[in-house]
């Protein structure tokens, strides 16, 4: 037995691995999902080390995930953010158009339905894959929504181990 201690999810045996944990935790107030997907039965110490590091720093990285977030949708030639954002506020039926004015004031004359549905983008869950996913090399999965109650599409971000962007996709 090989007991290695990750942040939250307490002592684990490097070298006898389940395929998934998760569990939740209170991340600046806000209570998300971190769950890590491993491939194999068991990793070295430098990978052990490397998800230690990230998962001690997910308060920082949800930090800068939000400023890039706002730097995106402000980069006219990056367009997920952008899309995701107004995928919410195009071609409304009655109830969507409901859900949406429990969201965003739309009287608002000051700021536009597509920066309070930005400003509203909150982190929800935190997916760690140490050996990759599936084909792609990224590192981690952040699932951002802006409200879990009437939207279900989530904006996901995926990055390398150092939180550098991999990759911007919507899913829902």
């Amino acid at each position: 037995m090989s007991n290695f201690t990750f942040p939250y999810f307490g002592d684990l045996d490097i070298n006898n691995l389940e395929n998934y944990y998760d569990l939740d935790i209170d991340l600046d107030g806000i209570e998300i999902q971190i769950d890590i997907h491993f491939n194999e039965k068991s990793i070295d110490i430098e990978k052990a080390s490397v998800i230690k590091n990230f998962i001690s720093n997910v308060s920082v990285y949800s930090i800068q995930n939000k400023i890039l977030i706002e730097q995106l949708y402000h980069n006219k030639t990056k367009r997920a953010v952008r899309k995701y954002i107004k995928y919410h506020l195009t071609d409304l039926n009655e109830a969507e158009f409901f859900k949406l004015s429990k969201i965003v004031d739309l009287d608002d004359k000051n700021t536009i339905p597509e920066i309070q549905l930005l400003k509203k983008i909150k982190l929800t869950r935190i997916g760690l894959f140490p050996h990759g996913k599936f084909e792609e090399k990224y590192f981690a999965e952040f699932d951002y929504i802006i409200d879990q109650q009437f939207i279900d599409t989530i904006l996901v971000l995926q990055t390398d181990d150092d939180n550098n962007l991999h990759h911007v996709t919507m899913f829902g």
